[in-house]
């Protein structure tokens, strides 16, 4: 099947990442259409430059675009059954990855590498809790990412998300436990896995992310640089910088190819090279004074997954020199600030002669320790690892 549409998810935080993300879809496809999902929790902002410069439509449906990253399934209610491509706006083409999308006979196709197991329940979703709340889902093994993803409309509903999602303005989920932190990524990955293990949609996984916190290839027949993305046939992949994020493309890990793709939307604008130059100024300004953060941030964290599955800390070690007993003495303080009943352990390392913490002790409640000549030094650390009576601290 075709894919017809290229949906891209924004807000203000990340323009300058949409912005790449525009220039590249157009860069391998002028002609398909694209349409912003723009995220405007915090407030409205301007796209009237990338929309004119770049043929960008806004999305317009009967009901509010909704944000905090919900936006992204808006798409998926439509009436009409049309082939899409769903990118964030921190995602760029590096070729004709679309032709590999649409090779793959299946409603849905997503990136066939997901979590890692140790990460699994807090970004993505929790099987066994899940199999309680749901028996009749089965956890086939394997999970994807959701930054990009081939679909196709009107085969999913709300009614498919609503027993764990409630649809308002904006919308939310009835339980933060089950679908890791993320907005929407365990809950997509959850409604799309149960569909197809109902077999109401054709599902399948392909290789076709990058991950732009890798170190991409840059020699051979995989190499992914700026030049072949301006000059060559390119790479049938898409690079996705998923996670944190720095408004200064420079920071970024395979910088080179945001660089490249900035470069060529502001080709497009006009006296784009001023414009791009004032912006990029602007921004160092108001990082250096503290108007701005220097990195992107969204400012609606979903709740954690509830903390009965984690193991409670049960007591604190500090590790202490006669030389920093000033910053030791700072760093007691904070604790018990937020924790006023935690048991706190001094771990003195007393390689440069013995010293007095009797006043620390006493005035904040703390155990001092101090180890025999085995752990002097930098060994002082292995102390509480050592310590069969202590389970869980740090």
């Amino acid at each position: 099947m075709t894919i017809e549409h290229v949906y891209i998810c924004a807000s203000e935080q990340d323009l300058r990442y949409t912005c790449c993300c525009v220039a590249s879809v157009r860069r391998w496809y002028p002609d398909i259409p694209i349409t912003l999902l723009k995220d405007e929790t915090s407030g409205p902002y301007d796209t009237r430059e990338l929309e004119e410069a770049w043929d960008v439509e806004l999305w317009s449906g009967e009901r509010p675009l909704p944000g905090r990253g919900w936006a992204k399934l808006e798409p998926l209610f439509g009436e009409r059954r049309q082939r899409c491509l769903i990118l964030d706006s921190d995602t760029v083409l590096l070729g004709r990855v679309i032709e590999r999308l649409e090779a793959a006979n299946a409603d849905f196709v997503v990136e066939s590498v997901g979590a890692w197991e140790p990460q699994l329940a807090q970004h993505y979703l929790d099987p066994p809790l899940l199999e309680k709340l749901d028996p009749q889902f089965r956890y086939p093994g394997y999970t994807f990412n959701a930054g990009a993803l081939a679909a196709t409309t009107g085969l999913l509903g709300r009614a498919d998300f609503e027993p764990w999602v409630r649809f308002d303005h904006p919308p939310h989920r009835v339980r933060n436990d089950a679908f890791g932190e993320t907005q929407t990524q365990g809950i997509l990955n959850y409604v799309l896995l149960r569909a197809a293990q109902e077999e109401r949609l054709r599902f399948a996984r392909v290789s076709f992310m990058l991950w732009g916190w890798s170190r991409l290839a840059s020699r051979g027949a995989q190499a992914v640089t700026a030049v072949r993305v301006a000059d060559g046939d390119g790479l049938p992949y898409l690079v996705h910088w998923h996670g944190r994020k720095h408004k200064l493309l420079s920071l970024q890990r395979n910088a080179a190819l945001l660089r490249h793709y900035e470069r060529a939307y502001f080709e497009r604008v006009a006296s784009g090279r001023r414009k791009r130059i004032g912006r990029i100024a602007k921004l160092l300004a108001e990082i250096a004074t503290g108007r701005a953060t220097e990195q992107v941030s969204h400012r609606y964290p979903c709740m954690p997954p509830a903390p009965k599955r984690l193991r409670p800390i049960e007591e604190i070690f500090v590790i202490g020199t006669a030389e920093d007993l000033r910053y030791t003495r700072c760093c007691v303080a904070s604790i018990r600030r937020w924790y006023p009943d935690i048991p706190i352990t001094l771990v003195k390392d007393e390689s440069g002669g013995g010293y007095d913490t009797r006043e620390l002790e006493e005035a904040w409640n703390v155990r001092a320790l101090a180890p025999d000549d085995r752990f002097r030094g930098l060994w002082t650390k292995l102390v509480p690892l050592l310590d069969p009576t202590r389970v869980d601290a740090v």
